[in-house]
């Protein structure tokens, strides 16, 4: 097995604090190339879905309506679970 620090550790399951890191790190590294990208090449957005503001970083009107129309239906999905428990 490769040693702790690594993504490809963590994505075999290693959930040690090294690890978790490591594929934070990468995960911003992704958000930051894709909002790179969609500055050069706006297509590429998918405008009006959770996506488009979370992994693109867009924040135009339709992108800003899909992200509270999500976090509306968490909060609501939320509730609802909590009652039943």
């Amino acid at each position: 097995m490769s040693d702790h620090g690594t993504r490809a550790r963590y994505k075999r399951g290693c959930r040690c604090v090294r690890c978790n890191d490591a594929n934070t790190a990468h995960g911003a590294r992704m958000r930051a190339n894709a909002k790179a990208r969609s500055a050069e090449q706006a297509a590429l957005v998918p405008h009006g879905e959770i996506s488009g503001y979370t992994y693109w970083g867009c924040r135009c009107e339709k992108c800003g309506r899909a992200r509270r129309s999500y976090d509306r239906a968490y909060r609501q999905q939320q509730r609802a679970e909590s009652q039943v428990a």
